[in-house]
This record gives structure tokens, sequence and C-alpha cells, in this order.
């Protein structure tokens, strides 16, 4: 990661998650997981994630927390990175569709303790099926504020154009567009 970046890493070595949660702020019709905010508020505790990306950390990969939404749990997630830092096994990159970014104080908080808790950057989502629910002004927000904690080889995302990213939430509504869209960009 400190030699190519996030992304050429995890391309690289292929990743490894900790799915932290199923439950999350949206439910998109593409997610593997069936995430949703209607599933269980259940996720790991502190403890099982350490363990987890103890574990994780043991196969080479780049690891991650994902879910869900992680940051719905964010007192969890703060102690979980924090004790896997103190072992030795933070995780590489957090995974986020943004919706926790309502202002750019809050999201500096959060992406400062992390990269104080050996966090090397963030994945963040923008696509019609995530903005259909997000505003696209969170993941620009994400982005940036992403950039310029991790640097930007440790940002995890679409580089699209501001404009690009903002007309995510037109194609999102309108149904013609988004079977163009997916035709073009099958969901990951």
């Amino acid at each position: 990661i400190d030699e190519v970046g996030l992304a050429e890493a995890g391309t690289r070595c292929r990743v490894a998650s900790a799915l932290f949660t199923y439950r999350c702020s949206i439910a998109c019709s593409h997610c593997l997981f069936g995430a949703s905010p209607e599933r269980a508020g259940v996720v790991m505790s502190a403890a099982q994630c350490v363990r987890a990306l103890a574990l994780l950390h043991a196969t080479g990969r780049v690891v991650h927390i994902a879910g869900g939404e992680p940051m719905l749990y964010w007192d969890v997630l703060a102690d979980s990175v924090r004790l896997a830092h103190k072992e030795g096994h933070a995780p590489h990159f957090i995974e986020t569709n943004c919706s926790f970014a309502a202002d750019d104080a809050l999201v500096r908080e959060r992406l400062a303790f992390l990269a104080a808790h050996g966090v090397k950057g963030l994945l963040a989502s923008a696509d019609p099926f995530h903005q259909r629910h997000v505003p696209a002004e969170r993941f620009l927000r994400v982005r940036r504020i992403a950039q310029e904690v991790f640097g930007r080889p440790n940002f995890w995302g679409s580089e699209a154009s501001e404009s690009e990213i903002r007309s995510l939430e037109a194609i999102a509504r309108d149904e013609d567009r988004l079977r163009q869209y997916v035709r073009r960009h099958p969901p990951a």
C-alpha cells in the first residue's frame, strides 16, 4: 500500500474482508449481502472484529472492514480499530457508502481518527445504486477529505468529475437511463 496505493495493492494482493454488520443505511438492489436498514442491528464486538482482522492479516491480503455500513456503528468501529491498531492488526481500509457524511467536520474527525489508528485508506461507493439513496454531495465530501487525510492513492473510489458523480442521482431515478448505465457498467 505504501508503495503503490490502496486500490493497486488491493488489486494485486486481493482483499480480505471482515463483514462488520449486515445492517446498512440503504438497500441497493444489487447488494450481494442483502444489506438494508431492515436487517437486525447485529454488529461484531470489538473483540470479535480484532480476532477476525488478525486472521485476515495472516492471509497476506489487503484487509478491510465492510458491511452493510460499518459507519452506522461508529463507537464499536472506533473501539475495534483502536484495539486492532494496539495489537498490530489495524485494517488497511474501511468501506463506506458515505451516508454518514453529513458535514465536513464529522468526516474529517472520523477519518483523522482512523488514520491515527493505522488505517491506510478508505473505499467509498459512487454509482446510481448508491446515489439512489445517498446524495452525491456526501460521496464528493468523503472523496475530498479522504484524499486529504490518506493521500490520493489511498482513496479507492470513483475519480469521475463532480458533475458526473452528481448525474448519478438522475440516472438512479430514470429506469431507462439506469438500464443503459448497467449495460455499460455492470455492478461489481
